[in-house]
């Protein structure tokens, strides 16, 4: 446990992602198209895209949550989701 807590590396590697779906110049699903690293837990944030595009997504493991920035919920379920993917 000690050497663990010790392992300075552990906090270099990025585990989680969370990405908005409009972007200037790209949207978030085409930037984890673009993500090749499977070991990488992907959150799609938006309030725009279309429900069909996040099925897509998950079907295509593209993603590995999504949330509605419009949702009531939003900073609950965003700590929820970020603290499942570590």
């Amino acid at each position: 446990l000690k050497q663990a807590l010790d392992d300075k590396t552990k906090h270099q590697e990025v585990s989680t992602l969370v990405i908005d779906y409009d972007m200037p110049g790209i949207n978030g699903l085409d930037l984890c198209k673009s993500l090749n690293a499977p070991s990488i837990q992907k959150i799609l944030l938006t309030g725009i895209a279309e429900d069909k595009k996040v099925i897509q997504a998950f079907n295509d493991n593209l993603i590995n949550a999504y949330i509605n920035k419009m949702s009531i919920r939003f900073v609950e379920e965003l700590s929820q989701h970020i603290e499942q993917a570590q």
